[in-house]
């Protein structure tokens, strides 16, 4: 076997097991956010409503930090370390056009990115004040 086919074997195992991963983090979201709405003691008396969050902004910190394989203690370079290590083995430009790999790369990337763009005003402390900074 020619080494490149191992690595594109190779490539082709990490996308889908990433995405096997992105998803189990959604479905235990979606778990818990049922088993919360079926058990009426921990459901509070009135909920107010919310307005409907950003396409980009679906998402929670603590999902995206779980996407990104951060910890509680990470910090900001443990999140750029693993944000462009999955960002550059999930770019769809590294699997055949039309292929399912592709496809799959395509999805662990957007999760990739709508996580990082999340976790990233939270733990960069001069993103957070130049995006409070009113300009005339």
């Amino acid at each position: 076997m020619s080494l490149g086919k191992r690595a594109y074997d190779l490539l082709r195992a990490y996308v889908g097991q990433q995405l096997e991963r992105i998803e189990s983090v959604f479905e235990r979201d979606a778990r818990s956010e049922l088993d919360d709405y079926l058990n009426p003691e921990t459901r509070p008396v009135q909920e107010v409503p919310k307005p409907a969050p950003a396409p980009e902004q679906n998402m929670t910190a603590a999902t995206a930090a779980r996407i990104l394989n951060l910890g509680a203690n990470a910090t900001l370079e443990d999140l750029h370390r693993e944000y462009k290590r999955l960002s550059e083995r999930s770019l769809p430009a590294n699997f055949p056009e039309g292929s399912e790999e592709r496809k799959k790369a395509a999805i662990v990337h957007l999760r990739v990115q709508e996580a990082y763009e999340i976790l990233l005003p939270v733990m960069d402390s001069r993103l957070r004040r130049f995006q409070n900074l009113d300009l005339d």
